[in-house]
């Protein structure tokens, strides 16, 4: 009988706590481990790349504070790594700046606690391009040796608060920040990058065209170099090709405007984008025709 009275006791204590302890169950399957779900982020940038809102909402289930350096001393090594990458590639697809500091916080750990680094150098130089950051990107080439040629020298006198390019000098070794103003007139506003196939298609397309060469001869032609610069051939194109480039300074000043591919071609009138022509293939021709035509100055 005591035996029996011990088994309803402790079957009791077992069902008075067993909705506490699925609660915590619930809790802890709701949120996975920090590895888990920077993996999921790498995941949906692998299979979906496109789906830019799922990386947004997957980089949510991050916090704050779970970036900062004293937590990140906490995590073991492949945690870390995973991190780092979860937050490289969020940053690439979302134009994220406010990531970089939980990036270099991580290298700084690998690097000076854990002397592993993997190709944490290599990414954050990436990202200095990305966003810009020539001092940070300068110094890390010195420290880590990171790339092969020497960044260019810079001249920003004023950074602009709306769109701006880099005009390149004739030897590519200096960039000279400028405003670009598209508030009256027309404007024909090229993306393009001279090693893109379809790039290459559509200049040689364009400068056997009479009307439209005499068009875009006065078009803005903006290489992205989102990740890398490639001075060379943009020095290169400059010097023999029909199209000059300028370089973009930050894709997030110019709304309305894309920048991870190329061509795009935008029709300005009046601070508009009033057409747009994505890509290049057949009957391309004729779609930049129209844009023209939406572009025309009115008469009298």
């Amino acid at each position: 009988m005591r035996n029996l009275a011990n088994e309803c006791r402790s079957l009791y204590w077992f069902g008075a706590l067993l909705p506490i302890l699925t609660f915590t169950a619930c809790c802890h399957l709701g949120r996975p481990p920090l590895k888990d779900r920077a993996e999921a982020i790498i995941t949906l940038q692998r299979n979906e790349f496109e789906s830019q809102a799922k990386i947004a909402k997957a980089l949510r289930r991050i916090s704050a504070d779970e970036l900062k350096p004293d937590r990140l001393r906490t995590y073991d090594t492949r945690t870390l790594e995973v991190l780092f990458e979860a937050l490289h590639l969020a940053d690439g697809m979302m134009d994220r700046e406010d990531l970089v500091p939980a990036m270099e916080a991580i290298f700084v750990e690998t690097f000076q606690n854990r002397s592993f680094i993997f190709d944490m150098p290599k990414s954050l130089q990436d990202s200095y391009i990305q966003h810009r950051m020539w001092a940070k990107a300068r110094d890390n080439q010195m420290k880590n040796h990171v790339g092969d040629a020497p960044l260019p020298q810079f001249v920003e006198n004023e950074i602009p608060a709306g769109p701006a390019v880099y005009d390149v000098s004739e030897d590519g070794r200096t960039l000279t920040l400028r405003p670009v103003s598209l508030s009256s007139g027309s404007l024909i506003v090229s993306v393009l990058n001279p090693n893109c196939h379809f790039c290459q298609q559509a200049e040689k397309a364009i400068s056997e065209d009479h009307q439209l060469m005499q068009a875009f001869s006065n078009s803005l032609n903006v290489y992205p170099a989102i990740w890398s610069l490639d001075l060379d051939d943009i020095t290169k194109a400059n010097k023999e090709g029909k199209f000059r480039y300028v370089i973009l300074y930050k894709a997030s000043q110019w709304p309305g405007m894309e920048f991870d591919s190329t061509p795009y071609f935008y029709f300005f009138k009046d601070g508009k984008i009033v057409y747009k022509l994505d890509g290049w293939g057949p009957g391309a021709l004729g779609k930049l025709k129209e844009g023209l035509k939406m572009i025309a100055e009115r008469r009298g």
